[in-house]
């Protein structure tokens, strides 16, 4: 409790500030009000008025926080219960009464209560900036640019600034270890003692490894859209519902109008923002839980966006977890089974165009073991390839992520001059779909090998994982990642030739949609593009028009190609190029606009790719997607 006033004299307007935590629906009662009054008079060396008669100069504010258990009301009940409580504490002779409800869960909890209804504001906290982490960093500590100076040094560390508990937890750890100047430790032992400290404040530290790994992914899935109730998405779900209490997510769903109004019920998402929010800080916060940042402590730099490809990958991987209800109160968290495990993220694991002979399964059988040159999937046991997310780390012409029925090609474009060429059956080839192709013995012992668990269901967008890499300096960009066996070592800076920017007239745009369902035995193929505008080629057209170089830049087109292209740009989200089933190739036209009077080229463009697919003779059944991310 705290008193806001000047010196106190006869008749003097007080405003008194009664702060506890929630109870019930009728705490606190007007005697815990005023009993606060007195004990804080006798605190402050104020005379104690006798009786209540001076409360008519009193102004009183209730602020009860964690309402997490504060039961659901419509608007209508809600609106009789305020006034019940205002008019209670005015009849114990209060001059004026302000009750504000805070906490994690009030969201949930009111989601039945209209925005716009008399007598009420809901204030939402919004994400810390920078200018808000600068200005606490400012007035909380001496060494404040020595920590400014640390927290610069790691994008990860810029992320935690974007919870304000994350951001104070961050500044008291780096500034215990300031030391003649300078900081002792690394940042990932920081990211380590923040993330401890979070999840002591949430009550999560109490729970074993197993149940905080469980929490954490089950966190990231929710954010991916991968946990939401199709049946009623404007309520969460369990899951939802029990990771927004762990306080890792945020609801961002409401009523425009209160229910008991003629008007129908409307909902909205605040301020634009998805049903379900995650900040960057409290990624790495879940990140870390699930222990998919054990791989390569480093999200940073040209292979950030890789890191990012694959810990999207692993999020999309099935697991099967429960929620256990706990016979006083709560659920617990745990794996269905005793033998299963969490997905995880293997950090160059796999790697194309080595000349060596490796086999994929052990014991090796016939049937599932690869001897042909080029061919390489070391470092990881045959019974995790179901539940990992395996890196290329730069290591050949392989795609970059591979995972449980998906393969993803990540691509990049800083610039926002040009748009970046894509040739989508270069793209392709890399998977290792087509027969006679090098790779195509690999795909299909995968494929053998991830029949032991069912296709995924996999993310719409990329967001909020991709929030991470906004905090990379520019001139990070060029930096990629050398690796040896199996580790990665250290980071080089590579000067990377321009993307290409061929002028092709009449692109087409795709239309960004929700992402369609898999087919069953089918492996989803996902060109992840993430920065500005992309041009995708859909044919090989003259061979000399376009060259790749090893490290998967485009040259310029100096062959003059005119082959059909789509244009990806404009906001987040995910399209279907086409299906390949039993060798027969359909394009889904849909992806083009049927309004756009350049309709026509696009589905010419989707026509040639699928014409190209059929041509080179399909050796799995896959689909391709397309997922967009464009740069914050």
């Amino acid at each position: 409790s705290m008193l806001v006033s000047g010196p106190v004299t006869p008749n003097t307007p007080i405003m008194f500030t009664h702060h506890t935590t929630y109870l019930d629906v009728n705490k606190p009662t007007a005697e815990d009000v005023y009993g606060a009054v007195r004990d804080l008079c006798v605190e402050k060396g104020v005379a104690v008025p006798e009786g209540n008669t001076f409360l008519k100069d009193v102004f009183l504010h209730v602020i009860v926080d964690e309402c997490e258990s504060f039961p659901p009301m419509s608007d209508e009940d809600f609106a009789k219960w305020r006034c019940e409580r205002i008019n209670y504490y005015l009849k114990g002779g209060f001059a004026g009464v302000h009750i504000t409800l805070a906490g994690t869960m009030l969201d949930v909890r009111m989601t039945a209560v209209g925005s716009e209804s008399a007598g009420f504001r809901k204030i939402r906290l919004h994400p810390w900036s920078m200018a808000n982490f600068k200005a606490y960093l400012a007035g909380s500590v001496r060494t404040s640019k020595v920590v400014r100076k640390f927290v610069d040094e790691s994008p990860m560390l810029m992320s935690l600034t974007t919870n304000a508990r994350t951001a104070v937890f961050l500044v008291y750890s780096i500034n215990a270890c300031v030391d003649a100047g300078s900081v002792r430790g690394s940042h990932r032992s920081i990211l380590d003692q923040v993330v401890f400290m979070y999840l002591k404040y949430n009550g999560l530290a109490r729970h074993t490894t197993e149940e905080r790994a469980c929490v954490g992914l089950s966190a990231l899935r929710c954010a991916l859209g991968l946990h939401i109730n199709a049946d009623t998405p404007n309520t969460p779900s369990v899951i939802e519902e029990q990771c927004i209490r762990s306080g890792l997510l945020s609801w961002n769903v409401e009523v425009v109008k209160g229910i008991d109004t003629a008007a129908a019920v409307q909902f909205k998402c605040v301020d634009g923002r998805p049903r379900i929010g995650m900040q960057p800080a409290l990624v790495l916060v879940c990140l870390v839980m699930c222990e998919l940042l054990s791989s390569s402590p480093l999200i940073e730099g040209w292979a950030g966006v890789e890191h990012i490809a694959a810990l999207w990958a692993a999020c999309s991987i099935p697991y099967p977890v429960e929620l256990k209800e706990k016979t006083d109160g709560g659920f617990r968290w745990r794996l269905v089974a005793p033998d299963c495990r969490m997905p995880y993220v293997h950090m160059s694991a796999h790697a194309f165009g080595v000349q060596r002979p490796m086999s994929l399964l052990s014991p090796p059988s016939k049937a599932n073991t690869t001897y042909s040159p080029r061919m390489v999937f070391t470092n990881i046991l045959s019974k995790d390839v179901p539940i990992a997310a395996v890196i290329n780390a730069d290591q050949g012409c392989g795609m970059d992520v591979v995972a449980p029925w998906l393969l993803v090609q990540a691509k990049h474009n800083v610039s926002s001059n040009s748009a970046y060429s894509v040739d989508v059956m270069e793209e392709l080839e890399k998977a290792g779909l087509f027969v006679g192709s090098t790779l195509t013995p690999l795909t299909t012992a995968l494929v053998a090998a991830w029949r032991q668990v069912p296709n995924s269901t996999p993310p719409a967008v990329l967001t909020p994982l991709s929030h991470l890499l906004e905090h990379i300096p520019k001139n990070q960009w060029d930096t990629v990642i050398a690796v040896g066996k199996g580790n990665a070592l250290a980071t080089d800076s590579l000067q990377q030739p321009p993307a290409a920017t061929s002028q092709v007239s009449d692109p087409c745009v795709l239309t960004q949609t929700t992402v369609a369902s898999v087919p069953k035995g089918c492996v989803r193929v996902v060109l992840l593009l993430f920065g500005h505008s992309f041009l995708l080629k859909t044919s090989t057209g003259d061979p000399k028009a376009s060259k790749t170089t090893a490290r998967g830049k485009k040259t310029s087109d100096k062959g003059g190609n005119t082959s059909p292209r789509l244009l990806v740009e404009g906001p987040s989200g995910c399209v279907r190029l086409l299906t390949v089933s039993k060798k027969t190739v359909e394009a889904n036209t849909a992806a083009v606009p049927s309004e756009d009077v350049k309709a026509a080229v696009g589905v010419g463009a989707l026509q040639t790719l699928a014409s190209a697919i059929s041509t080179a003779n399909p050796a799995v059944d896959f689909v391709l997607d397309v997922v967009y991310q464009p740069l914050q």
